[in-house]
């Protein structure tokens, strides 16, 4: 059966937000509506624990988009609700969606920052469809997602989608094509078959064995006997019977009395399914039904499943975890507007930004086929792929019409199993980790050089909140306008950010690696703002509670605290910045010992982190590690020891 086309739903238009529309009535008034604009939908991170994600949907978009119309019907209910002036009514009488889509092909990999789907048209047109395109990707993909992570646990063994009854009644239809689409055998939804043409599957429930039992019909065992025999007069013996109502051995036995040793299959729904497999395997053998696979069901996951993997099981059932994204029922995918009449355009909210400019991608492969990195570049600039490279995105709708006709299920499922062939084995884990295949945005246009936001690529320049040294030396090669070693440098080079956005940034220039520099302590100039300034822009300050970031410095010793600094040695992330003196030693309390005196500091070096307290240093007592050549209590301390001892300590002894 061929994938039917919805004929009965009616119009989609009203499957969008009214922020839309209040956007839509603004920019016809206002003479923006007509202005050229590009949107794009991706997913800014992948969900807690994924390596990838599946693109799925599109398909039922393009259907959905040929339904996207404001009849008489939605025109009067906007009209009652006064949603929008006359004016915008008139104009979303004639609405026609006549401008260009370009988007990954069902079944394709996609990471953080994907283009998953370009929408170009006029702003009028493109930005009502923001809900209608966010509601297909987000619950598609995350079902497809999910799906594919079953299956690659399954290890090959059939799945069964049998979760129509844990969801919404259209939602089930959806989450049974994208689990198919996903790589899964079947499904139990009738709907899904007529309508995409997947192969239905099903069972039977307890009620029906409970049916043929109860206290007027004798022993629970008479009616389960009576139940298998019932439905394999009905379905033959190569019908599935549920065997766990009662007892799973006995319900085996009567099971293979009633359809004989051709029984097709029995299922196991509660317990303890690892061991009940094996029972009943051995049981099955044991009666001749040596052919007679075993289906398990009952709250199964991925992580259920790849658990079972040892287990002689045949076929799993997926409910409940398939059509709830196992975890992540969304996919975080957002509509965002990025070009304004060939102009890139950006939000820069905290912990929400976007990138600029129309988009493309090509994933790039090894010779054997293991995919390397997806490269993601503007769409104007035209990269020439290598011979192991694919480009990703294909065209879908020119001029408001489809450039193909419907695409196959089949076709997504291998163009799917073709993807995940090309992941490295340590993308297909379960565990945590970073994106199997890492994207790469090299967004340069006519030599320019931009900022991006990451992912975790290994041996990528990021300058994070929390890693200040780190961020202390970008700015000592960024705010000069020095650069990387071998890249130009120039004014060009800086972001256009500031170093305290909680986002990491990963800066590359056009034509440039994302690595470290290639000579470590050369390649990064210093700074032309003065230090005060530069810890400012690293938000430094003291570790004293209450006293605020640029208190106590002096601007002529290079940003050097005020004040008699503990003994210690002040560090950030490992940087080395003061030294600590030498100085007289106390009776402390219990018999501890303890630093006195004055102690000089060294001025910070620029581009640390000014104003900080330095870390006390505890010093145990008399605990005392003596080193051959000189007894040694502290860090650059030499001559006698706090029991007046000179050189000549016992070497590597820990003494009181």
């Amino acid at each position: 059966m061929t994938e039917q086309t919805i004929s009965d739903l009616g119009s989609s238009g009203l499957l969008t937000d009214r922020y839309e529309l209040t956007m839509l009535a603004a920019a016809l008034a206002d003479g923006t509506a007509s202005r050229r604009c590009t949107f794009e939908v991706f997913a800014r991170r992948l969900p807690d624990g994924r390596r990838y994600g599946v693109v799925a949907g599109t398909g039922r978009l393009l259907e959905a988009l040929t339904r996207f119309r404001f009849g008489d019907a939605e025109l009067t209910a906007l009209a009652d609700a006064s949603v929008v002036d006359a004016h915008t009514l008139d104009w979303l009488a004639g609405y026609r969606f006549t401008g260009d889509v370009d988007g990954y092909p069902e079944g394709e990999l996609y990471f953080p920052g994907s283009p998953v789907l370009t929408v170009t048209g006029t702003f009028a047109e493109a930005v009502l469809l923001e809900t209608l395109a966010l509601s297909v990707f987000n619950h598609d993909c995350a079902i497809a997602s999910a799906a594919a992570r079953m299956v690659t646990a399954a290890g090959g063994r059939p799945l069964i989608e049998m979760g129509s009854r844990r969801t919404h009644e259209q939602a089930g239809v959806a989450a049974a094509r994208a689990a198919y689409l996903a790589g899964f055998a079947s499904t139990s939804n009738l709907e899904a078959g007529r309508r995409h043409g997947i192969p239905t599957a099903g069972t039977a429930a307890h009620a029906f064995v409970l049916l043929h039992g109860g206290a007027d019909r004798g022993r629970d065992g008479d009616g389960e006997a009576r139940a298998f025999a019932s439905q394999v007069a009905a379905f033959g013996p190569g019908t599935t019977l549920l065997v766990d109502t009662y007892d799973i051995a006995a319900g085996i036995e009567r099971a293979v009395a009633a359809a004989g040793p051709g029984l097709g299959a029995v299922r196991i729904d509660s317990g303890d399914l690892g061991e009940l497999a094996r029972q009943a395997r051995d049981q099955l053998d044991a009666l001749g039904a040596r052919d007679t696979r075993i289906v398990l069901s009952g709250d199964l996951d991925e992580y259920a499943i790849a658990a079972l993997r040892a287990e002689p099981v045949d076929a799993y059932g997926v409910g409940t975890s398939l059509v709830t994204g196992s975890g992540a029922p969304t996919a975080g995918m957002v509509y965002k507007l990025v070009e304004v009449d060939g102009r890139p355009v950006a939000k820069r909210s905290s912990a929400k930004e976007s990138k600029g400019g129309r988009k493309s991608a090509l994933r790039r492969h090894k010779p054997t086929g293991t995919a390397l990195e997806e490269l993601v570049h503007p769409a104007a600039r035209a990269v020439e792929p290598g011979p192991h490279d694919r480009v990703l995105a294909v065209p879908l709708i020119r001029g408001g019409e489809p450039v193909h006709g419907d695409e196959k299920l089949e076709q997504a499922r291998e163009r799917l199993r073709a993807a995940l062939v090309s992941v490295p084995w340590e993308g297909l884990k379960l565990s945590r980790g970073e994106p199997a295949i890492p994207p790469v945005f090299d967004l340069c246009v006519a030599g320019a050089a931009v900022a991006a936001p990451p992912t975790h690529h290994p041996g990528g320049t990021h300058a994070r909140v929390g890693d200040r040294g780190r961020a202390a030396r970008l700015l000592r090669g960024r705010l000069a306008g020095g650069g990387r070693r071998g890249l130009g440098g120039g004014s060009d080079q800086r972001p256009d950010h500031h170093i305290g956005d909680h986002q990491p940034r990963r800066l590359r220039p056009c034509g440039g690696h994302p690595g470290l520099p290639r000579r470590p302590g050369r390649a990064l100039q210093r700074p032309a703002r003065p230090p005060h300034e530069l810890a400012g822009a690293l938000r430094g300050g003291h570790r004293r509670r209450g006293v605020p970031p640029g208190a106590g410095r002096r601007p002529d010793r290079g940003g050097v605290r005020q004040g008699r600094p503990r003994g210690g040695v002040l560090r950030l992330r490992g940087h080395r910045t003061g030294r600590r003196r030498p100085g007289r030693l106390a009776a402390g309390p219990r018999g501890h010992r303890r630093r006195r005196g004055r102690h000089r500091h060294r001025p910070l070096r620029a581009g640390h982190r000014a104003g900080c307290r330095p870390p006390r240093v505890r010093h145990h007592g008399a605990h005392r590690v003596h080193r051959r050549g000189g007894a040694r209590d502290h860090p650059g301390g030499g001559g006698r020891d706090a029991r007046g001892r000179g050189p000549g300590g016992v070497t590597g002894r820990l003494s009181r």
